[in-house]
Protein backbone atom coordinates (compact mmCIF):
# COMPACT_ATOMS: atom_id res chain seq x y z
CA UNK A 1 0.00 0.00 0.00
CA UNK A 2 1.54 3.51 -1.03
CA UNK A 3 1.04 6.64 0.92
CA UNK A 4 0.40 9.07 -2.38
CA UNK A 5 -1.41 8.10 -5.64
CA UNK A 6 0.33 6.85 -8.39
CA UNK A 7 2.29 9.96 -10.69
CA UNK A 8 0.23 10.54 -13.93
CA UNK A 9 3.55 11.72 -15.73
CA UNK A 10 7.27 10.32 -15.96
CA UNK A 11 8.49 14.53 -15.28
CA UNK A 12 10.69 14.28 -12.25
CA UNK A 13 11.77 10.71 -12.36
CA UNK A 14 15.63 10.05 -12.37
CA UNK A 15 15.21 7.76 -14.99
CA UNK A 16 12.91 9.21 -16.88
CA UNK A 17 14.61 12.38 -17.42
CA UNK A 18 18.20 10.58 -18.61
CA UNK A 19 19.15 11.27 -21.85
CA UNK A 20 19.13 8.64 -24.69
CA UNK A 21 21.97 7.68 -26.96
CA UNK A 22 20.73 10.13 -29.66
CA UNK A 23 20.34 12.55 -27.19
CA UNK A 24 23.44 12.73 -25.77
CA UNK A 25 24.67 12.86 -29.01
CA UNK A 26 23.27 15.58 -30.21
CA UNK A 27 23.77 17.43 -26.83
CA UNK A 28 27.33 16.83 -27.34
CA UNK A 29 27.40 18.21 -30.93
CA UNK A 30 25.48 21.58 -29.77
CA UNK A 31 27.76 22.08 -26.87
CA UNK A 32 30.83 21.64 -29.50
CA UNK A 33 29.16 24.97 -31.31
CA UNK A 34 28.41 26.60 -27.97
CA UNK A 35 24.76 26.01 -27.87
CA UNK A 36 23.32 27.38 -24.62
CA UNK A 37 22.32 24.31 -22.58
CA UNK A 38 18.46 25.84 -22.04
CA UNK A 39 18.63 25.53 -26.07
CA UNK A 40 20.16 22.23 -26.07
CA UNK A 41 16.67 21.30 -24.29
CA UNK A 42 14.53 22.94 -26.39
CA UNK A 43 15.84 21.06 -29.12
CA UNK A 44 15.02 17.68 -27.51
CA UNK A 45 11.51 18.59 -26.34
CA UNK A 46 11.10 19.75 -30.09
CA UNK A 47 12.22 16.58 -31.67
CA UNK A 48 10.44 14.33 -28.86
CA UNK A 49 7.56 16.17 -27.28
CA UNK A 50 7.29 13.17 -24.39
CA UNK A 51 11.06 13.88 -23.49
CA UNK A 52 10.52 14.83 -19.79
CA UNK A 53 14.39 15.65 -19.29
CA UNK A 54 15.08 18.86 -17.54
CA UNK A 55 18.06 21.51 -17.37
CA UNK A 56 19.59 19.39 -14.67
CA UNK A 57 19.65 16.71 -16.95
CA UNK A 58 21.71 18.49 -19.66
CA UNK A 59 24.32 19.80 -17.53
CA UNK A 60 24.87 15.74 -15.35
CA UNK A 61 24.58 14.21 -19.23
CA UNK A 62 27.76 17.09 -20.09
CA UNK A 63 29.72 16.23 -17.03
CA UNK A 64 29.76 12.73 -17.81
CA UNK A 65 30.98 13.15 -21.58
CA UNK A 66 33.71 15.72 -20.12
CA UNK A 67 34.96 13.46 -17.43
CA UNK A 68 35.04 10.26 -20.29
CA UNK A 69 37.23 12.78 -22.26
CA UNK A 70 39.46 13.82 -19.41
CA UNK A 71 40.11 10.01 -17.76
CA UNK A 72 43.13 9.65 -16.97
CA UNK A 73 44.40 13.69 -17.05
CA UNK A 74 44.79 15.69 -13.55
CA UNK A 75 42.65 19.37 -13.53
CA UNK A 76 46.28 20.96 -15.13
CA UNK A 77 45.72 18.77 -18.53
CA UNK A 78 42.47 18.86 -18.56
CA UNK A 79 42.32 22.62 -18.16
CA UNK A 80 44.95 22.79 -21.08
CA UNK A 81 43.11 20.49 -23.36
CA UNK A 82 39.68 22.72 -22.62
CA UNK A 83 41.80 26.21 -23.60
CA UNK A 84 43.12 23.74 -26.78
CA UNK A 85 39.70 23.24 -27.88
CA UNK A 86 38.35 26.59 -26.74
CA UNK A 87 40.98 28.17 -29.26
CA UNK A 88 42.36 30.42 -26.12
CA UNK A 89 45.78 31.33 -26.33
CA UNK A 90 47.58 30.34 -22.95
CA UNK A 91 51.42 30.46 -21.76
CA UNK A 92 52.44 28.13 -19.14
CA UNK A 93 55.16 27.95 -16.85
CA UNK A 94 56.73 25.78 -14.44
CA UNK A 95 58.94 25.27 -12.01
CA UNK A 96 62.29 23.20 -12.53
CA UNK A 97 62.80 21.88 -9.48
CA UNK A 98 59.34 20.62 -8.57
CA UNK A 99 57.78 20.44 -12.05
CA UNK A 100 54.91 22.29 -10.86
CA UNK A 101 52.73 24.98 -12.54
CA UNK A 102 53.84 28.22 -11.07
CA UNK A 103 52.37 30.99 -13.71
CA UNK A 104 49.33 30.64 -16.51
CA UNK A 105 48.22 32.77 -18.35
CA UNK A 106 45.25 32.53 -21.18
CA UNK A 107 43.04 34.91 -23.48
CA UNK A 108 40.06 34.08 -26.10
CA UNK A 109 40.89 35.50 -29.64
CA UNK A 110 37.85 37.10 -29.52
CA UNK A 111 38.92 39.24 -26.13
CA UNK A 112 42.44 39.61 -27.51
CA UNK A 113 40.39 41.35 -30.56
CA UNK A 114 38.84 43.65 -28.45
Amino acid sequence: MHSHEPAKDMEGNAFAMRLTGNETHLMVDLSAKNVKPHDILLTLKVQNPKNVSTLQAIYISKQKVRKTEEKGMNQMQGLLTSLKKGGCIYYYRTNNLSNKSEDLFFIHPKSLEI
